[in-house]
């Protein structure tokens, strides 16, 4: 009878764990399901996510292939920049939404007979004013006559012009000084000589004609004085670019009264453009070690408008601090256009007030759009610089 009752309690007991153990397993089953199908998503949308990526991968490719296939086997008239390729799709959109304008009535307008002049092609006209060397090439003598003894009259001739060139010429220009006497007896009244000729550079061994020729190829060809060595040892004569450099900087010094008298024409005009460019300068007194012994220096450029005059001075300093620009436009009487530079502003703000002056203007200043500055004046160019505009006081 013990047995009997006790087994039903064991039983029921096992039942009810079983089912715990089966609403766990049912549980962790759900989860496991709902984790795959988070998972299924994800890579759902990774997939849709790399086929979108692949899709516009290849439509690139396509299209370089397609140029590179143009620039290789195309016509030269149908090579495109690769960079048109990618607004395409902005042109067709940008069409398509906006429908094309009425055209335009024509219109009928009579021109009036013209004779219109061809414009040159080839070989231009050699100017008139270089000079004519004739050559003249004849015929044989036997071709002169005709068969029967006759002679050929002459009836004109075939002209050809090319362009020649005669090297440079360098010479000895001897200065003969002639001196006279006094004749026997009359000792006391000396030697007479002729007076010493004036010269650009005293006792310099060059004589004018070199000097203007070093200036012309150093400051205009831009032919440094080293090649200028090799160029006159070619002809036979040895000057090194130190005696070279002597010369030029003696030529300057005797040029200062050119230079005053372009300088006052420059600067009683109506309008001078002012700028800077930065050049090299050895400085052997630094102390920095040889071959890095150079500083920034500025030459400063003014010129005048074409209509003003062909003057065009240049200053050097050797900073670009405002006492440049202020000494040399002291004297001014004149529109002054420059840059917005601080020792530019600075410099012009401590200039005395001239006739219609024009200086750079502060941040503030409204411009004024019909006076720009010109970039680079060095260049003598009247190209406007659309940032740096000047503005009236």
């Amino acid at each position: 009878m013990a047995e009997m009752t006790e087994t039903p309690a064991a039983t029921s007991s096992e039942i009810e764990g079983g089912e715990a153990a089966l609403l766990r397993v049912i549980e962790t089953q759900r989860t496991l399901i709902a984790d795959l199908s988070a998972t299924v998503e994800s890579l759902r949308g990774e997939k849709e996510e790399v086929a979108r990526l692949l899709t516009e991968q290849i439509g690139k490719l396509r299209s370089q292939v397609e140029w590179l296939t143009r620039q290789l086997f195309g016509r030269k008239s149908e090579k495109t920049d690769p960079n048109q390729m990618w607004f395409d799709t902005l042109t067709i959109q940008a069409v398509e939404g906006n429908a094309p304008a009425a055209p335009a009535p024509a219109v009928v307008a009579e021109v009036a007979a013209h004779t219109r002049k061809a414009a040159p092609h080839g070989r231009g006209e050699l100017p008139e004013t270089l000079e004519r060397v004739v050559e003249v090439i004849d015929v044989p003598e036997a071709e002169k006559t005709l068969p029967d003894g006759t002679a050929r009259p002459l009836i004109g001739c075939e002209d050809a012009e090319r362009v020649a060139y005669e090297p440079s010429k360098i010479y000895v220009k001897v200065t003969r000084r002639l001196k006279y006497g006094s004749p026997a007896g009359a000792e006391e009244n000396g030697v007479v000589a002729a007076p010493v000729p004036d010269a650009l550079v005293p006792r310099c061994l060059a004589d004018e004609s070199l000097l203007a020729h070093l200036a012309v190829s150093k400051y205009a060809d831009h032919l440094p004085l080293n090649r200028m060595e090799s160029v006159l040892k070619r002809s036979g004569v040895t000057l090194t670019r130190q005696t070279m450099c002597g010369w030029l900087t003696e030529c300057g010094l005797a040029l200062r009264p050119l230079v005053a008298a372009v300088k006052g024409e420059l600067l009683a005009g109506g309008l001078v453009h002012h700028d800077d460019t930065p050049v090299d300068m050895q400085d052997y007194n630094s102390g920095k070690p040889r071959g890095q012994r150079m500083r920034e220096a500025r030459l400063w450029a003014a010129t005048a408008p074409p209509r003003e005059g062909p003057w065009t001075v240049f200053d050097f300093t050797a900073s670009r601090a405002a006492e440049g620009p202020r000494d040399f436009l002291a004297d001014r009487r004149c529109r002054v256009v420059c840059d917005a530079y601080g020792s530019a502003r600075s410099g012009m703000a401590s200039l005395p007030p001239g006739r219609n002056d024009l200086t750079v203007p502060p941040r503030r200043c409204r411009p004024t759009p019909s006076l720009r500055t010109m970039t680079h004046a060095a260049s003598a160019s009247a190209s406007p610089d659309a940032d740096s505009e000047a503005c009236p006081q």
